[in-house]
């Protein structure tokens, strides 16, 4: 229909492939309907906020935030006032077993280049930018990847600092975790999890200007997801908001 063709995924996403000029048209029209007034203005950020929810493209996810964000509703802004990073770049999924353990370099770690695609096996993979809206800057990997088992993805994200600062750096994972912070590695949890937010607390020196996390995260089976957040060293947020 439309040029489109709509899958059904095995995890229960619905994909829909093509026809991106029907879907820019859907949502300018959903943006053009905060013209109306102020109510208007409130339900078209409901839907798009739903949108959100349901779209998984990167082409797609971007022009959704991009709307949010003309409307004055930015995505993530309250989780980023409490120190939770929202904005990712991530790649993946990439081997993680027996012969590639959670070691195995894949994406030239620590010192990522997020501009250049990389390839894995036969596979060739590009960073994909990501902007999380959950209030604890959860990014949920099985819904946006499927269902895996054995196999890691790599996030990286970047903020800014006016000064040097001790910082507590926050991780959740689903399941184990491989950390740099910097370039340099802070943390690990090698096994399988439930997901938290915060449950691990890496100790780093944050420095003026910008500043780099690098996560690598594993993933067994089902559930897969994680999150990171930063504080001062007595549990105070940083908030990044300011940092953008």
């Amino acid at each position: 229909r439309d040029g489109r063709i709509i899958v059904t995924m095995a995890n229960g996403n619905v994909a829909c492939f093509g026809g991106g000029a029907v879907l820019k048209a859907h949502i300018g029209a959903i943006t053009d309907m905060a013209k109306e007034g102020a109510d208007a203005r409130q339900q078209a950020i409901r839907m798009l906020r739903a949108k959100l929810r349901d779209v998984h493209g990167p082409a797609a996810r971007e022009l959704v935030v991009a709307s949010l964000e003309q409307l004055g509703s930015g995505v993530g802004h309250a989780a980023m006032e409490s120190g939770c990073v929202t904005r990712w770049k991530l790649i993946g999924p990439v081997p993680w077993n027996e012969e590639n353990s959670v070691d195995a370099a894949f994406v030239g770690e620590p010192d990522v280049d997020v501009t250049k695609r990389c390839s894995v096996d036969d596979r060739t993979l590009q960073w994909r930018e990501y902007v999380t809206d959950d209030s604890d800057g959860t990014v949920d990997l099985a819904r946006m990847y499927g269902p895996h088992e054995n196999v890691a993805v790599y996030a990286y994200a970047k903020f800014a600092l006016p000064e040097d600062r001790d910082l507590l750096l926050k991780v959740g994972s689903n399941d184990g975790f491989k950390c740099w912070f910097n370039g340099e590695e802070v943390g690990r949890f090698d096994g399988g999890r439930s997901y938290f937010p915060d449950q691990d607390s890496l100790r780093v020196k944050g420095r003026q200007g910008d500043n780099e996390i690098l996560l690598k995260i594993t993933q067994m089976g089902a559930a897969w997801a994680f999150s990171a957040r930063l504080t001062d060293p007595k549990d105070e947020p940083i908030n990044l908001a300011k940092s953008r």
